[in-house]
């Protein structure tokens, strides 16, 4: 089962760790420590359009999509939710 998270990008929905909204109030330090820690580079920073970050085992998205849309994709996929948010 896979998610398109957008920009072409579609991942492995088992590779999921978290969908994160971009309003969170936890989001500026967490980048923070994304680019002290590598998993983005330290020009990263969030798009214009993003409204969500998903993060996987691999790798850090920014999404186009709201979090809600990509969790609601994520459960009619499955046909029930496969996180607990």
């Amino acid at each position: 089962m896979y998610l398109h998270v957008g920009d072409d990008c579609i991942i492995h929905a088992k590779d999921i760790v978290a969908i994160l909204d971009r309003k969170g109030s936890d989001i500026p330090s967490l980048l923070q420590y994304w680019n002290r820690t590598g998993k983005i580079p330290e020009s990263s920073v969030l798009p214009p359009d993003c409204k969500s970050i998903v993060i996987t085992t691999e790798q850090i998205y920014f999404s186009p999509f709201a979090s809600s849309t990509l969790k609601k994709h994520l459960t009619r996929i499955n046909g029930h939710s496969v996180f607990n948010f």
